[in-house]
């Protein structure tokens, strides 16, 4: 398979009332084309910060960052937005929608920012509010959708650019145990098309969904697990959930 996303030796420091917070220390990540990696551990183990360097939103304090084959850490921000906008789609656990905006709008701005013409736009945004059920929403606002419904619009907003990878921080953080199902079944359905997906999750039922379970702990990778197939599942989420995470 086809390597897409590599990290070497990421670093990233922060400086918090004088003292020096290490979120991580000397991360090793690579990911091919067509799986789906969660990316597990307890609340500020380095998950998200891993997350914001692959995906350009933030620069390493050391280290390097690969995405299909090209390095993007030393970029400018402008040139890492530019990646953003067709090659990254992040799903935020809060969803980030604008609140202002309807479905068909949240949906279709990551698309006409990267260049692409409304009729390309709108036409990516029907096929998408179709393959997640939620076409009938594209003139409401998102104060008017549940969680479910929210995180759907944020995961088709994510989509519309067609990206390499998809970047997913704990995607079902705010949902119940239906919705957060849904979403779930909806990004392995995703996936087995051949959409690449790195998500950060504390959940391990979330991350019983993915090809490769990586594990962090206090800023390093502590160990991985493959599924070989999805009859391994229930094995390694049983196991998972032994687990002090």
């Amino acid at each position: 398979m086809t390597e897409i996303l590599r990290a070497r030796e990421l670093a990233r420091t922060y400086d918090s009332n004088g003292a020096t917070v290490l979120a991580l220390r000397g991360v090793d990540i690579a990911v091919e084309q067509g799986e789906l990696v969660a990316v597990m551990g307890p609340s500020g183990c380095g998950k998200s910060t891993l997350l914001n360097l692959l995906g350009g939103l933030d620069r390493p304090t050391a280290g390097e960052v690969f995405l299909g084959g090209e390095r993007i850490d030393n970029l400018s921000e402008g040139e890492r937005a530019v990646i953003r906008r067709h090659q990254v789609g992040i799903l935020f656990q809060a969803y980030n929608l604008i609140g202002n905006l309807t479905v068909a709008d949240n949906i279709e701005l990551p698309a006409l920012i990267a260049g692409l013409s409304s009729k390309e736009a709108r036409t990516r945004r029907l096929a998408l509010s179709e393959e997640l059920d939620i076409a009938d929403k594209s003139d409401t606002v998102p104060a008017k959708l549940s969680g479910g419904e929210q995180q759907r619009v944020a995961i088709a907003r994510a989509l519309i650019n067609r990206p390499d990878v998809l970047l997913a921080d704990e995607p079902t953080g705010n949902l119940d145990t239906k919705n957060a199902r849904d979403v779930i079944d909806l990004l392995r359905s995703y996936n087995a098309d051949g959409q690449t997906i790195v998500l950060v999750t504390h959940d391990p039922r979330v991350a019983s969904a993915a090809n490769r379970i990586i594990r962090m702990r206090d800023g390093w990778i502590v160990d991985e697990t493959r599924i070989e197939d999805r009859h391994d599942s229930k094995a390694v989420l049983s196991s998972l959930m032994d687990l002090e995470v």
